[in-house]
């Protein structure tokens, strides 16, 4: 990126150096004080309760602060220091104590809004009409840059407003326009994280929140404010300052030189790669003349008495002056909204609780749908999605749309604000009005007040053999044994309804290759017996039988190529998958629930005792567990094994 740089010109550096012989100025450190240049048009104005009357000097010696722009990293460094306030300086005056309702942080706020106004993290406020891409706030003074912000203004309709916020935020790169917002030049839906960076939009705001201590907040239109951890004081460079905790001192003062809001904003102007962006012009006020009453009247009026202790007055009526002087328009109460707004904004991060000040005949506001526009409402809208999200809520209130009391933003139908009994309810990406239902093999679901409200009912299990080795109960307790033998999977404990066997034989170099070799189903105590083997023949009580069949209790039918599937009228059912190998699932209904012994488990929803055996002993191992449902006498003992069976072969 280009960078704009400004040469003070040599006459107003000679004017500056002889007025300084005549006036010793005082370094200012209240956060009240403005850099405003008072046209000649203007008088007085009375000074809010915390202003000492003091007046902007000459630059303090020794103070200095220079940046270099080099991309997106700008190296700063700062002077040696400032001298301390003066003996004719006016004592301060403390303003009468005020409950917050969350901790003040407007220490740590920069802000930019309406008419070009702009006010840094020292609380200095000024104007600056610049219509180029300046760097709002960046990280600087160190090898790594946490955090660079870069906006752009334009007209629309006569009226300035922020039509792009460029930012990168610890490696990932954020553009913010009216439209879009695109992450690392890409296009992503909100609600977005990525990376430590959070970001999401409301009807009134989108907000960039990163873990390293950096908000913003843009309400898509004028007012851009950006929140710093306070690990960054005197760390930052931009319009917004250098976070020092001294107003004036640094920003508006270079190698000893006082510098004016203009020359000052033109420092940070980073053009783009082929752009030559000029300067702003100084213009003349247009109507200086009447209406400055509207300023005190409104600002110092009942409708913000509540912030006047908080946020010190004084600055704002100033910017309230400006935005009357360079109005373009006949409504001048329309001209001076954006800073009462500014001033609203200030006194909720001072921990005030401005009250609604708008009206139809004041700055009024419209809302889609069926929402109300309100000063200080919790950030955190409760939906039909998040019914309690504000209870959670830690964020100071902010201006916007909201939902009447009593409703809640249906975030599903997309409909405004409803009572939340009329929520939608979402399953499966689908919406479901109040009322509607649904039903899976273990609960049944009703929509109420955008929540299903399910019942749970008895549901069927499955236990798998998969691999030849890997073990999973109707109660999902998930175990590997290299069996060698013929074993019971399951069958009922006090009958000989059904009986399920698996063969694993070893099928490889090793004892821990082993393979899922023919399963044998028994019905009636054996009166009807299938034996389905790894290759797909199928033998009913011992006699080669071509599927589809139906005898007795069971029906055998291949739904594919791979897969075989035994029906029975008792709440059992196998699903055998023959290619690549053969793998078997054991299905049982409801009814069976904690009838049943074998390998598969007892299908009581306790996974703590699916080792139990027939005798009644719950065993500690899979191996001592597996070895007591051998239907062969001649069968070796499993052994446990601790190795890991794919160090031993590369074929596994």
């Amino acid at each position: 990126m280009g960078v704009g740089q400004r040469k003070l010109a040599p006459l107003w550096t000679l004017a500056l150096a002889l007025a300084c012989t005549q006036h010793t100025g005082h370094a200012q450190d209240s956060s009240s004080e403005s850099s405003y240049g008072h046209h000649p048009a203007l008088s007085p104005i009375a000074r809010g309760p915390s202003d000492t009357g003091r007046t902007l000097g000459c630059p303090v010696q020794g103070s200095s602060t220079s940046c270099r722009t080099l991309g997106w990293g700008r190296k700063c460094r700062a002077g040696a220091g400032v001298q301390g306030e003066g003996e004719g300086d006016a004592p301060k005056h403390h303003a009468a104590s005020t409950v917050a309702s969350n901790p003040a942080h407007n220490g740590r706020v920069c802000s930019t809004w309406g008419d070009f106004h702009y006010k840094t993290f020292d609380g200095d406020i000024f104007r600056f009409p610049g219509l180029c891409n300046y760097v709002f706030s960046e990280h600087c003074g160190a090898a790594y840059e946490d955090f660079n912000v870069q906006l752009r203004r334009s007209q629309e309709s006569a009226a300035p407003t922020l039509s792009r916020v460029l930012m990168k935020v610890d490696g990932v790169v954020i553009q913010l326009t009216k439209g879009s917002v695109l992450v690392n030049g890409h296009p992503v839906l909100l609600p977005f994280s990525q990376a430590g960076v959070f970001i999401q939009q409301s009807s009134s705001y989108t907000k960039v929140e990163a873990r390293l201590g950096l908000v913003l907040m843009w309400n898509h239109d004028d007012s851009l404010l950006l929140e710093l951890d306070a690990k960054y004081a005197n760390k930052t460079c931009g319009l917004c300052g250098d976070f020092n905790g001294m107003p004036v001192v640094s920003e508006f003062l270079s190698h000893n030189i006082k510098l004016t809001p203009m020359e000052f904003g033109n420092l940070q102007k980073m053009d783009d790669p082929t752009e030559q962006c000029e300067d702003p012009v100084p213009e003349s006020p247009r109507n200086c003349s009447t209406g400055f009453g509207i300023c005190e009247e409104l600002l110092n009026g009942q409708l913000f008495s509540s912030c006047v202790a908080l946020v010190d007055v004084s600055s704002y009526l100033e910017a309230c002056r400006q935005d009357l002087c360079f109005c373009r328009g006949t409504d001048l109460l329309s001209c001076v909204c954006h800073t009462l707004a500014e001033y609203s904004r200030q006194c909720a991060h001072a921990g005030g609780l401005p009250q609604d000040w708008r009206g139809p005949d004041l700055c009024p506001q419209t809302c889609p749908s069926n929402m109300q526009y309100h000063e200080c409402r919790s950030p955190c809208t409760d939906t039909c999605s998040n019914q309690e999200h504000s209870r959670a809520c830690e964020d100071h209130c902010v201006a916007g749309c909201f939902c009447p009391e009593g409703t809640v933003l249906d975030d599903v139908g997309q409909t405004g604000c409803v009572p939340a009994s009329q929520c939608a309810c979402v399953y499966n990406g689908a919406a479901y009005a109040p009322g509607a239902t649904y039903s899976t093999d273990c609960a049944n679901c009703t929509c109420s007040g955008g929540r299903w409200s399910c019942q749970e009912v008895p549901c069927p299990g499955t236990c798998s053999v998969l691999g030849g080795a890997h073990f999973s109960t109707f109660d999902e307790r998930h175990y590997t044994v290299h069996g060698d033998c013929s074993y019971v999977l399951t069958k009922p404990c006090d009958s000989s309804a059904f009986t399920v066997l698996a063969e694993l034989r070893r099928c490889g170099l090793t004892d821990s290759e082993t393979c899922l070799k023919s399963v044998t189903l028994s019905l009636d105590g054996a009166q009807t017996v299938v034996v389905i083997k790894a290759s797909g023949e199928v033998f009913l009580n011992q006699i080669y039988t071509q599927l589809p069949i139906s005898a007795a209790n069971v029906t055998i039918f291949r739904p594919s190529t791979f897969f075989i599937i035994a029906q029975t009228s008792l709440g059992l059912q196998l699903d055998l998958q023959l290619v690549p190998t053969m793998q078997l699932f054991v299905r049982l209904a409801p009814k069976l629930r904690g009838q049943t012994c074998g390998l598969c488990g007892n299908f009581n929803s306790i996974q703590a005792d699916d080792f139990r055996t027939l005798s009644g002993v719950v065993e500690a191992t899979a191996a001592a567990f597996f070895n007591t449902f051998k239907t062969q006498a001649a069968c070796p003992n499993i052994r446990n094994s601790f190795e890991d069976p794919c160090s031993l072969s590369v074929e596994n």
